[in-house]
């Protein structure tokens, strides 16, 4: 109520001093090149919608009686200020209800509705307006005139509203807590009070002045000298965003309406068209150079989260590197450990072999082992190397070129900053995920569970990848089977299948996710429409020692891993997964789990509860 009063109060204050000032800047009796009450009873509406009504009609009805046409009678007085009060209120709600989807008046979204309402509200109010003051028979309105009073009156308030209403709603912002932080538009309405701000204020209020002057005060003067006016301004607004071009045009505007106060008879007109379009031009150039500052700076913070995110998983990789070479290590040691043996009991055949046996197979291991950890460095070298390289070269593009390039250039480099930083991280956490299951600290707990609701739960969260494709995703799954599994696995699998059928099917193809339950065992499939696989490269998916990682329908990019971590979480289950495909004919994937439980001793962990809170 106190925020409420004080802003009525302050409205009135002005509204005096503008409708006091208001024949002072007349170029003809009852036409003035701007009306500064229409942008004042916006703001108001703005600041406090439909409760601003009364104060809008009882300011309109004192002024017109006492200040503007003293002749004018309370009851001719009324109509048309309710007519002004109503539209400004209506306005100024509409407004509000736009200001709610944005964070800030820096915003172009904000701009366009505040210029809206300034082109097309005076309009009807005046239409209306003018009508009826003809209609009453008030001396000086006639039918025959109708037109051009409606256009002098529209004109007026248009200058007003997009020259006082913007610089007003700025100054009031960071006093409303219910319109969020400070708009972000760059260095400010004013410069702080340090020097070089300072003096780089002067000097565009200087250009401000000059230009004014080689406008309206050169002998032999045109129209075209007005066009002298944009320079300044076009400067301010591409150098420091949208609150300083506020400043400017509010500046500009009202040094043409003094410097014209000051000559007689000019094309008034004329002059109040320029007046608009340079608002327009100043507001959403501003409007548009904050928004893009805005967004670079959003890009730049986005760009060193994923350096830093990179770097955390890095020393992750160093650490799992070394576990990976501890345990060569160890499998060296063992293998001297039984050739020593060996050496020691060759008299003894039986135990010969059966070291033999053990030898085998931990060099089979060792080979496993040694298969993986190339893999690891291949990817880590090679993927991880290329999208951190294609990553530092364009934002180094977008930081070094910014003020040149051209505005759909640096969305596509932002674009691929993004896939690449996106790529990098999936592949980082498939990377975290399959070391983690290697070195045994995989963290999985088996329940009951309905695979028609799991089944129902993935469609759910990738429905929207789907349809940005136009793909169908279709379920024919038992409502009442049941599956003895660990949520997150089974989750993880099926995300991984569902995710390569949409990569790997053409627009409006359909992926059918299905069940079917036997032996003890539930069959879950993945079936698609898309492009199928080779035979030979089938045979190379579920391997970690062979990489085999194609482009999408539409180039998506993969990690390769993928298939892999499927293959051992399934494993895990003691089910098994495998692929049945004809190139061009689509792919279905298929994989098992046990649909009764286990032995309990075979569900014991293998580790302590300290590092289930680690790994959490």
């Amino acid at each position: 109520m106190v925020r409420t009063l004080s802003i009525i109060l302050g409205y009135g204050a002005m509204y005096a001093l503008f409708a006091a000032l208001g024949p002072t800047f007349e170029v003809a009796p009852g036409v003035g090149l701007w009306a500064p009450l229409a942008g004042l009873n916006l703001v108001l509406a703005i600041l406090l919608g439909w409760v601003s009504l009364p104060a809008i009609l009882l300011a309109t009805v004192a002024g017109s009686m006492f200040m503007r046409d003293p002749a004018l009678s309370v009851e001719q007085a009324v109509p048309l200020a309710l007519i002004v009060a109503l539209g400004y209120s209506a306005a100024g709600a509409w407004v509000r209800r736009k200001r709610a989807t944005t964070s800030s008046i820096s915003a172009v979204r904000f701009i366009q509705p505040v210029a809206a309402a300034g082109l097309v509200l005076p309009m009807a109010i005046n239409l209306l307006s003018v009508a009826t003051l003809t209609f009453m028979g008030l001396e000086g309105y006639a039918w025959a005139t109708y037109a051009p009073t409606v256009v002098a009156r529209w004109l007026g308030d248009v200058v007003g509203i997009l020259t006082l209403a913007p610089l007003l709603l700025v100054m009031i912002e960071p006093y409303q807590p219910a319109w969020g932080t400070k708009a972000a538009s760059g260095k400010g309405l004013l410069p702080a009070r340090q020097r070089a701000p300072i003096i780089e204020f002067a000097l565009e209020l200087g250009g401000i002045v000059l230009a004014i002057y080689f406008a309206f005060f050169l002998p032999d003067a045109d129209s075209f000298q007005y066009y002298v006016c944009l320079l300044p301004l076009l400067a301010i607004a591409w150098q420091h965003g949208l609150l300083r071009a506020i400043l400017a045009v509010f500046l500009l505007n009202v040094g043409i309406v003094l410097a014209l106060s000051m000559q007689e008879a000019p094309p008034w007109r004329e002059i109040q068209l320029f007046m608009i379009v340079l608002a327009l031009l100043g507001l959403f150039l501003g409007a548009l150079m904050a928004h893009s500052r805005q967004r670079l700076t959003a890009l730049r913070e986005a760009h060193q989260a994923a350096l830093e995110k990179i770097e955390e998983y890095t020393v992750a990789l160093d650490g799992a590197r070394s576990n990976l070479e501890a345990q060569v290590r160890q499998r060296k040691e063992v293998e001297e450990t039984l050739q020593t043996s060996v050496d020691d009991l060759a008299t003894k055949t039986q135990e010969q072999a059966q070291l033999n046996d053990k030898l085998r197979t931990s060099e089979q291991a060792l080979q496993e082992l040694n298969a993986r950890k190339d893999k690891l460095f291949s990817i880590v070298s090679h993927d991880v190397r290329n999208m951190l390289v294609s990553a530092i070269g364009f934002s180094k593009l977008l930081i070094s070129d910014i003020d040149t390039l051209p505005r759909d250039m640096v969305k596509e480099f932002a674009s691929h900053v993004h896939s690449s930083t996106t790529n990098t991280y999936d592949l980082l956490e498939n990377l975290l995920t399959w070391a983690r299951m290697q070195t045994g600290r995989m963290y999985y707990q088996r329940a009951w569970h309905g695979i028609h609701d799991i089944v129902q739960n993935n469609i759910t969260m990738l429905h929207n990848n789907a349809a940005q494709k136009d793909i169908t995703l279709e379920k024919k799954t038992d409502r009442d089977a049941q599956v003895y599994a660990d949520r997150n696995m089974i989750n993880s699998v099926l995300q991984n299948l569902i995710t390569n059928a949409i990569k790997f099917t053409e627009r409006g193809g359909t992926i059918t996710i299905a069940s079917r339950s036997y032996d003890n065992t539930v069959e879950i499939s993945v079936a698609d429409t898309g492009v199928g696989i080779k035979p030979e490269d089938a045979e190379k998916l579920f391997r970690i020692d062979q990489h085999h990682s194609s482009e999408g329908t539409e180039e998506e990019h993969g990690t390769g891993l993928g298939l892999v971590l499927c293959k051992e979480m399934i494993e895990k289950h003691d089910g098994r997964i495998w692929v049945e495909s004809e190139p061009g004919k689509g792919s279905t994937f298929c994989f098992t789990l046990p649909c009764v439980p286990e032995a309990p001793e075979e569900f014991t962990l293998d580790f302590t509860e300290e590092q289930v809170a680690e790994e959490a």
